[in-house]
């Protein structure tokens, strides 16, 4: 009897553990595509798709509506719940998946009316693009069927209990919408700069405004000020949740050399754009693309079918966001009685009125699902984004989507392109957030040129593009926008180099010049100096710059620290004050210089302004980080202590700082390591429900070096805390450099991996060859 018992135990263990097993390969192991061709039946005729060694597709086809099918296909292979991620941010449709949790994010995208953008259909530069977006969308849902048919669907899917909607084309356009916004990040300095406002006088509001003459304060309205700050604080909690709602303001590097300054006597060009830290799967999706008239590599956005930043046959471009202001937020006084309307222009004005309905997803409900109803309010300037119920002062919107249907058919005519003139017309087309684009092709040309719309804003008022102006005044209005003609652009440079990092594209006294919300400038100076250190570059000399972790901004800061620091009679620790004098090739060096200038940062601005809002405006990396500069340099009024009854001067906030840092040190018996401080937190989505999901999902965290100033990019957000560690939050989300004599063959790195699927070994593969600043062969051949 007893034998029987433990035969019966013994099988139902084998039974739940083989049943484990199965479940445990279904959720991680079901989609995974295999590295052999795939030929597929395709609209017209068949298409292949290949993957070599890292998972990286090779489509091949016979003509342009086959490819778009297997860049459909392939994509959803790899990244199908990142693409419907990216949707249904951009169509407002999250809650559907999570309930109330993304409920407020969703009322936000139909608030600024991204889904309706996505809806309008504008003048294609490209005309052939809808019926190749067909089949691009074909190609998509025919794997999600295929997918469902043979229960291979992603395991997020199988998480939710969910089955995916069929891809429309409206879809991939709300992708690009949402791109679009992500890279036009203005609005959310404004929202931070009118919290400032509320606290502090108008010449101290000055000292943190960048590119702001000292001596023209601005004016500030009270009232104005304070309903824009209230919309700031309660935006915060979207914000947190999606970063790009703020907008993407990590920056990018691209550049190239002419063939005079090149090994092999053709141009080579290197770009690399940053974006958030850590995302698994990655925000780009590698691929090359074969056919009549067609041979390209290069990197696009899962749910679009374009190829943003790469090479074809003929020439290469790199894209770098430009950093011009194309969002205003307008205040209008509203009616003290007739709560719909508001004042403009010496009249009341009523409000329009759109209503909403979002689908949520309630457990509660019989149907699962309930209907949330939402009013979207609007001005002559755009949206209402301040809470209807509460103010009595309104804050309005205006970006660049409300102008016209944004097109990104030029990227598809960039990949037929096969020179200068071609190209250029074609980035003239362009009419989204303007990027900058370094540029170079077999014929020995290399360019710059900034692509997209920049508002011409009406120069009867003063404008200052980090604070909101009064929507009531007629005069604050967008007058048009900047002709293509007269975009910034050079051509074959003397100097045989172009080098973009996100810098000014113009002086302030500059007639031509536009806002911008910009880099000081050290990655720029730093590529600069590298690349005419060297006499002749090639692939490998453009890789290691890529990878350079030196900053000339902590150079500066830690030589003149030290030598500060040394003549304050009272401070000890000499012996730490040796260690930052090492400077910024020191592991240990570059930890204390973080420490200290963080606290230093803190010190200077929390006694006005407060942790919480100096942690917002610090994290603002392009609003920040000149001025700040400029108020220690200068020693600024900011540096005194308003707290304390003595008046603080430019050294005692620097002995303070001081002391907080080396005390902490020695409380805490905490070592100097900035690699181990300073970490890439890789992280799945889905990794916060639960450490299991964690295991299993996330990457380990690895040590990093540089910093946000230098070429190999890896800002951090400021906390208050003296010891909290240093997360990265944005980097090169890929590299590339190519050499022109070549353009077949170049070299090519994704931050995580091709895949999306945790169980494929292309989920993470390509983690170590992006930290060692290795790479691997992105060839026009799919061997």
């Amino acid at each position: 009897m007893k034998r029987t018992v433990l035969i019966i135990i013994l099988v139902i263990l084998v039974a739940v553990v083989a049943f484990g097993i199965y479940q445990y390969r279904r959720l991680f192991f079901a989609p995974l595509p295999a590295e052999q061709t795939l030929t597929l039946q395709a609209v017209e005729q068949r298409v292949e798709i290949s993957r070599d060694a890292y998972g990286t597709p090779h489509i091949v086809a016979q003509n342009s509506k086959d490819l778009f099918y297997g860049i459909g296909y392939a994509q959803a292979q790899d990244r199908l719940f990142q693409m419907d991620l990216n949707r249904r941010i951009g169509t407002g449709r999250l809650a559907e998946l999570f309930g109330d949790k993304a409920l407020s994010l969703d009322r936000f995208m139909h608030t600024i009316g991204l889904p309706e953008l996505a809806q309008e259909t504008p003048d294609f530069a490209a005309p052939e693009l809808p019926d190749l977006v067909d089949a691009y969308v074909q190609g998509i849902n025919d794997y999600l069927r295929q997918a469902v048919a043979e229960d291979k669907l992603p395991l997020e899917y199988r998480l939710l209990g969910v089955q995916p909607e069929l891809w429309r084309p409206e879809d991939s356009w709300a992708t690009g919408c949402y791109l679009a916004w992500a890279l036009a990040y203005n609005y959310s300095s404004e929202l931070i700069m009118a919290q400032v406002a509320e606290k502090v006088s108008p010449q101290r509001l000055t000292d943190l405004l960048p590119h702001y003459p000292p001596d023209k304060p601005v004016h500030i309205d009270r009232a104005m000020m304070a309903a824009a700050a209230e919309t700031g604080r309660r935006l915060k909690h979207l914000f947190a949740l999606v970063p790009a709602l703020a907008g993407a303001s990590g920056g990018s590097n691209a550049w190239a050399v002419a063939g005079n300054r090149s090994a092999s006597g053709k141009p080579l060009l290197a770009a690399d754009p940053h974006l958030q830290a850590g995302r698994i799967p990655g925000v780009f999706y590698a691929m090359h693309l074969s056919a009549p008239q067609v041979e390209e590599f290069g990197v696009a956005m899962p749910g679009q079918p374009f190829i943003l930043i790469g090479r074809n046959a003929h020439l290469a471009w790199g894209v770098t966001n430009n950093g011009a202001d194309v969002q205003d937020l307008f205040v209008f006084q509203r009616h003290p009685k007739r709560r719909n309307e508001y004042h403009y222009n010496q009249q009341w004005l009523p409000l329009e009125k759109t209503l909403k309905t979002i689908k949520v997803k309630d457990e509660e409900s019989a149907s699962g699902f309930r209907n949330d109803t939402l009013i979207v309010y609007r001005t002559l300037r755009g949206p209402v984004i301040s809470d209807m119920a509460k103010d009595s002062v309104l804050v309005s919107l205006h970006w660049l989507g409300e102008e016209s249907p944004l097109d990104f058919s030029v990227f598809w005519l960039f990949t037929k392109a096969r020179n200068w003139q071609e190209f250029r017309r074609a980035a003239m087309a362009y009419n989204g957030s303007p990027q900058n684009l370094v540029y170079a092709d077999r014929e020995g040309h290399i360019a710059y040129r900034v692509m997209g719309s920049i508002p011409e804003r009406n120069p009867r008022v003063e404008w200052n593009s980090f604070l909101p102006v009064d929507g009531g005044n007629p005069d604050f209005q967008w007058v048009g926008m900047r002709p293509a003609e007269e975009m910034p652009e050079l051509v074959d440079p003397p100097e045989g180099l172009i080098a973009s990092a996100n810098q000014p594209t113009y002086r302030a006294d500059d007639p031509r010049y536009f806002p911008q919300k910009n880099d000081p400038g050290f990655r720029v100076a730093r590529i600069r100096q590298l690349l005419t250190k060297q006499e002749k570059h090639d692939l490998n000399s453009f890789a290691r710059i890529q990878s350079d972790s030196y900053s000339l901004l902590a150079e500066r800061l830690m030589s003149r620290w030290s030598e500060e620091l040394e003549q304050i009679p009272a401070l000890s620790n000499k012996d730490m004050i040796a260690v930052l004098r090492k400077g910024p090739q020191d592991d240990q060096a570059m930890h204390l210089y973080h420490l200290l200038r963080r606290r230093f940062a803190f010190n200077t601005l929390r006694d006005e302004l407060g942790d919480s809002l100096a942690a917002a405006y610090l994290d603002d990396w392009y609003l920040s980080l000149s001025p700040w500069l400029d108020i220690i340099d200068q020693k600024k009024p900011w540096l005194d202590d308003v707290t304390t009854p003595e008046k603080e001067d430019y050294s005692d906030i620097l002995s303070k700082s001081w002391r907080e840092v080396t005390d902490y040190l020695s409380r805490t018996g905490t070592g100097l390591s900035w690699q181990k401080a300073h970490r890439v937190p890789y992280r799945h989505p889905f990794s916060k429900v639960s450490r299991i999901l964690a295991y299993f999902l996330d990457h380990p965290a690895q040590p990093m070096a540089g910093d946000g100033e230098t070429i190999n990019r890896a800002g951090f957000d400021y906390t208050p805390q003296t010891g909290a560690d240093f997360d990265v939050s944005f980097v090169a989300a890929f590299r590339q450099v190519v050499d022109l004599a070549h353009p077949e063959h170049a070299l090519g790195v994704l931050q995580t991996g091709s895949s999306g699927q945790p169980g494929s070994a292309h989920y993470d593969d390509q983690i170590d060859l992006w930290l060692q600043g290795k790479y691997i062969s992105w060839d026009l051949t799919d061997k």
